[in-house]
């Protein structure tokens, strides 16, 4: 997914921000690999949050 493989931190940070912000339940693979395995800790702790938000996301499209 374009964006989130960048080799610069804010990029993949923004990336994933703005694929949660839009809800693209395309990113939660790329996002949890982000979160469970990058070397920074910070783009991590970042990742983990827009995974939350995408996966809060995609349970009010279930409900719905």
């Amino acid at each position: 997914m374009e964006g989130v493989d960048d080799p610069q931190r804010r990029t993949v940070r923004a990336a994933a921000s703005a694929l949660a912000d839009i809800g693209d339940k395309r990113a939660i693979n790329p996002i949890r690999a982000i979160a469970e395995t990058h070397p920074n800790p910070r783009l991590r702790e970042s990742a983990e949050k827009c995974l939350e938000k995408l996966e809060k996301a995609q349970e009010e499209t279930n409900t719905e």
